[in-house]
């Protein structure tokens, strides 16, 4: 993916993030928050992954079970307070997503 590709997509982000987008801006910021955040995870970039999954996760994109778990393992490994609270943000602003799809340890435990 070529670096002007890339800053389309973030353009794509930021037009969602504006005052009453359209369906269409609000589908592409989706679609481009889920792949700037799989090339983060392609990459290797782990701190800029947990980053790019608080945006999808503001903006309501799609997000794996797989994407999940990899944040949050970047995030348990770190001693870094600021990232891990941008990953807790995360999880408490994903909006419909499914239990399981969050990481183990992040689901609600249940009282027996």
């Amino acid at each position: 993916m070529s670096r002007e590709k890339v800053r389309a997509m973030k353009r794509a982000i930021v037009a969602f993030e504006r005052p009453e987008p359209s369906c269409e801006e609000e589908s592409a910021a989706r679609a481009c928050a889920a792949a700037l955040l799989d090339r983060s995870i392609e990459y290797g970039h782990a701190r800029l992954a947990v980053l790019r999954l608080a945006v999808a996760a503001r903006i309501g994109a799609d997000i794996s079970a797989a994407h999940w778990d990899y944040c949050f393992s970047v995030t348990a490994d770190c001693n870094d307070p600021g990232l891990q609270q941008v990953f807790s943000k995360a999880l408490s602003q994903a909006k419909g997503v499914r239990q399981d799809l969050l990481p183990k340890q992040a689901q609600p435990r249940r009282r027996h």
